[in-house]
Formats: structure tokens, C-alpha cells, sequence
């Protein structure tokens, strides 16, 4: 089943490329033979998750990852809010700095996709997030933006997604 998805993935992105557009995806990030690389852009929705000052949090993208909804986003494709309201996924485009910064990110999320030639460990340096979920596995974030979390991950060989969940404004990856 995961191979057919992958299978599927591709063949989608085949179809965006030959179309001459990617703009209905989440950009892709062509890694090659790389030993690093700087996202460029990444698709945001935001206001899906509400914590305030309570217990639990209730997060629209998070319900849709543990009930397995779960569906690769595109741009102006929508999330119901837990108010029962639409957020849309927008482009971001990285700053100078090399940061993004969006309203989207006070209680949203950021995707992006790299596509990877063989299958191979990498350090994931990221700042600004909660949660990132790296092929669907969830890993820790730097909420603070310290910039010392550096995490080892497996990256595959084909599409690989980054998903980070981001509250305070800010993501830089």
C-alpha cells in the first residue's frame, strides 16, 4: 500500500511537471547528491488548532493524522477549523534571512516535500516549531527558536514530507 502512494505521489508530480506547474502542490525540493538543503517555500494554513489555557488542545490537521484523513494539501485546498470555520493552505515564500514567517503560523502548520535519489540519514536543523512530522513519524520541535535541536532523520528514497506544527509566527528550516 505505501509503495503504491509513493507510486502515486510521483506520478502526480510527473503530471504537475509536465503540465508546466507546480503550483497546485507543495513545492518540491530536488535534494540530488546534496549534502544540504534550504527550503525555499512551504504551503501554511493556520487557526486550525485552539489550546488557550486549557488541558486539551484541539488541533484539525493533528484529529486528521490519528484517524487517518491524513491527505497531502494543496494550495487553497481547506481545513475545517475546531471552531467549525475553513482555513485555506497559502504559499509561503522564505525571507532574506532565510525564515518564514506567516499569521498561518500562530496555531497552523507548514508542509514541504523533498524528493531524495537514494535513501540516506540527514541532521533536520529547525527552529520555531512544535512537532515535525518527518514521513509521517513525529519528531520534537524548537518551539523557543533556540537553534540547538538538531535531529537525525531517514530520508527515502523518492518523496519525502516534512509537516511542522507551528505556533508562534516563525519557522526557519
Amino acid at each position: 500500500m505505501k509503495q503504491l502512494r509513493l507510486l502515486c505521489l510521483r506520478l502526480t508530480f510527473s503530471l504537475a511537471l509536465a503540465a508546466g506547474t507546480t503550483s497546485g502542490i507543495a513545492q518540491h525540493h530536488d535534494l540530488g547528491d546534496a549534502d544540504s538543503l534550504q527550503f525555499n517555500s512551504v504551503l501554511a494554513v493556520g487557526q486550525v488548532s485552539f489550546s488557550g489555557r486549557s488541558l486539551a488542545r484541539t488541533d484539525s490537521v493533528e484529529k486528521l493524522l490519528v484517524e487517518g484523513g491524513w491527505v497531502r494539501p494543496v494550495e487553497n485546498g481547506e481545513v475545517e477549523t475546531p471552531s467549525g470555520s475553513t482555513s485555506r493552505w497559502t504559499r509561503v515564500e522564505a525571507r532574506a534571512d532565510e525564515s518564514f514567517q506567516s499569521p498561518a503560523f500562530r496555531g497552523g502548520y507548514a508542509y514541504a516535500e523533498v524528493v531524495s535519489t537514494k535513501k540516506r540519514p540527514m541532521i533536520l536543523r529547525a527552529a520555531g516549531h512544535g512537532v515535525v512530522y518527518v514521513n509521517g513519524e513525529p519528531r520534537a520541535g524548537d518551539v523557543y527558536s533556540y537553534g540547538y535541536l538538531l535531529l537525525p532523520v531517514s530520508l527515502q528514497a523518492g518523496t519525502n514530507t516534512f509537516l511542522f506544527q507551528v505556533a508562534r509566527g516563525s519557522l526557519r528550516a
